[in-house]
């Protein structure tokens, strides 16, 4: 028995869609659930699965092009051998007796074509579709061990004695807590705990209440104003950001896992409402987007009637990103590298370098993460790079291109260069004259000639070193949001003004 499978219509305004990857060719045989091909609109990409196992006998879309909805994309059948009747022309050349003419591309659709045959053609890395998650345990995780060896080395409490109030001010440190110098807790802002340590550079934001049994806020972390953070252990660690109207609440009912642990440069956004009934956990470099709900719950109707309940931790493994709106339920794990798209429900675990979408969220795309050759990756930075003078014209400042090269006037008077170093610039054969002093310098591996005057940003290590000043954290701030982050961690709220 032959099958055809069509171009589904994934938008109700879209009546032609990029394909932007085939998978099988012609001779394979697919499994029921195995992803055929991946489309691309204007909002998403989806994969289509085979709803039923068999031969690919006729291929009729290719990747880079657009195609109608409803136009037959491939013709399967039970057996290799079977005649493909009316679909015998299509075999041999010609048009088959459903396919649609070709629909004529526009000058949009030639460019997304152009994109997906470039030099970093995506080539899809299948997940294991019964991927099931394996995390390491949250304590062995490098930033939590840091945390509670330093809570671990407060001077005892005495017996009995009740939780700390921290408020504006308070600094310095005593028995069950340790305030840097360099730390802040704004005006408004109280914290109540038994244990309690702020680092160098950590902020607690105006009128926020932090209440645990153990605090720790690493260097650079902050936690943002009108934020309820009611739960057991919290952490988080260098350059974390918990924004502004996060609530933190034990709804469901306290236990010994009740705690959130936060990870290097990791993001809970504003209005995000996370539950920590159970643990919950951001690995480093992940993200909730504003809005996001978690859950470590799920109860109200009776187990005598027959109804489930749910008690399970969340975590997000590292660099994965969770969309504004999602709703993500007990027990999830989202996988190093996934991404959720806005306005889904999370039931269950999500592969890595996957992207999940949907009530209840399914994978729709797999292997996201590519290695790029590097005359890409110096290419996207000559990008970026443009895109960054154009950000420092608005900015107020006069700004001259040269090369890999800006020369920028500041309000101030004073002239500064930021300079770019591809690939071969930093090879033996392409050595050239140390940055000049007071240059911002952006390269794929250390710069030991720059010199202590010269602030380096290493692409390759994702590390920073060099005086910090204006303009070095508008260019921090402009390469975060490209998804470029850099130890030591910061945050610098001042990207907000001019320079």
């Amino acid at each position: 028995m032959l099958h055809v499978v069509t171009i589904p219509r994934l938008n109700a305004n879209e009546d032609e869609i990029l394909v932007a990857d085939v998978l099988p060719v012609a001779g394979d045989f697919v499994a029921a659930g195995q992803e055929l091909f991946v489309l691309e609109t204007a909002k998403a990409a989806v994969s289509v699965e085979a709803e039923a196992p068999g031969h690919v006998r006729l291929v009729l879309v290719a990747a880079g092009q657009t195609a109608r909805v409803g136009a037959v994309a491939l013709v399967l059948s039970d057996s290799a051998a079977e005649p493909l009747g009316q679909w015998e022309s299509a075999a041999a050349g010609a048009p088959g007796p459903e396919e649609p003419p070709a629909p004529r591309s526009t000058a949009k659709e030639r460019l997304l074509a152009r994109g997906a045959r470039g030099h970093g053609a995506r080539e899809a890395a299948p997940a294991p579709p019964n991927w099931t998650p394996d995390p390491v345990p949250s304590a062995g995780l490098d930033f939590v061990r840091l945390a509670r060896a330093a809570l671990a080395a407060l001077e005892p409490l005495p017996a009995g004695a009740p939780p700390l109030e921290l408020g504006p001010g308070s600094t310095g440190r005593g028995p069950g807590w340790a305030v840097a110098p360099g730390a802040t807790i704004a005006p408004g802002a109280r914290i109540v705990a038994r244990r309690v340590v702020l680092a160098e550079g950590a902020v607690v934001g105006a009128g926020t209440h932090i209440e645990a049994d153990a605090v720790y806020l690493g260097p650079q972390a902050k936690v943002g104003a009108r934020t309820s953070v009611v739960t057991g252990e919290f952490v988080a660690a260098d350059g974390a950001y918990v924004g502004e109207g996060v609530e933190v609440d034990l709804g469901g009912g306290r236990s010994a896992e009740s705690r959130l642990l936060v990870g290097r440069a990791s993001l809970v956004s504003p209005r995000c409402f996370v539950n920590t009934c159970r643990e919950v956990v951001l690995e480093d470099e992940s993200a909730l987007s504003p809005g996001v709900y978690v859950f470590t719950h799920r109860f109200w109707q009776s187990v005598l009637d027959g109804y489930s309940v749910a008690f399970a931790g969340v975590r997000l493994c590292a660099n994965a990103w969770v969309g504004a709106g999602c709703q993500v339920l007990p027990g999830v794990v989202v996988g190093a590298g996934a991404v959720v798209m806005s306005n889904s429900t999370v039931t269950g675990p999500v592969p890595p370098e996957c992207m999940a979408a949907g009530v209840p969220a399914t994978v729709t795309r797999r292997g996201l993460r590519r290695e790029l050759p590097a005359v890409d990756k110096d290419e996207a930075m000559r990008a970026v790079l443009r895109e960054f003078a154009g950000h420092l014209a608005f900015k107020g400042c006069t700004v001259r291109a040269q090369g890999d090269a800006l020369e920028v006037g500041l309000a101030d008077g004073t002239r500064r260069t930021v300079i770019f170093l591809p690939h071969e610039a930093q090879e033996p054969h392409g050595a050239q004259a140390a940055p000049a002093p007071g240059s911002v310098v952006l390269a794929f591996g250390p710069l030991p000639e720059a010199g202590a005057e010269c602030a380096v940003f290493d692409l390759a290590a994702r590390e920073f070193s060099g005086p910090q000043d204006r303009l070095v954290h508008e260019l921090r701030n402009f390469l975060r949001r490209r998804g470029l982050r850099f130890a030591p961690f910061a945050w610098d709220g001042g990207f907000r003004h001019g320079l």
